[in-house]
């Protein structure tokens, strides 16, 4: 088994999403790095997103599974937030981070229950 360290993700896209009837969500989505064939079955891609408010030293940490796209229901009103996504293959090591993508959190964003 060859030992694998892919390149970051690609095409990372964040989004605050404000539906009507449900709580609001910051919606983030990337696509697989190009020099890894997924479609044969020989590597499983395996995603970890990081964000954080622009100021704050610790990064939060969410596990994606296979999945490439991710709900993030906890933030914060009025922040700016770095998102960034990483990946390995299931028998490999974690990627770089993906380039920082920056999101303005609305003052208005309601945390409802």
């Amino acid at each position: 088994m060859y030992i694998v360290q892919p390149d970051p993700p690609l095409e990372l896209a964040v989004e605050v999403k404000q539906p009507e009837d449900r709580k609001p969500y910051l919606w983030i989505k990337w696509s697989p790095p190009t020099l890894i064939d997924l479609k044969t079955g020989w590597f499983t891609l395996l995603y970890e997103i990081r964000l954080k408010p622009e100021k704050a030293a610790e990064w939060e940490i969410h596990f994606a599974g296979q999945q490439t796209e991710f709900k993030i229901l906890s933030l914060h009103p009025g922040q700016k937030y770095l998102v960034q996504v990483r990946c390995k293959p299931d028998h490999g090591y974690w990627s770089a981070w993906s380039p920082a993508t920056f999101i303005q959190i609305p003052s208005d964003f309601t945390m409802n229950d």
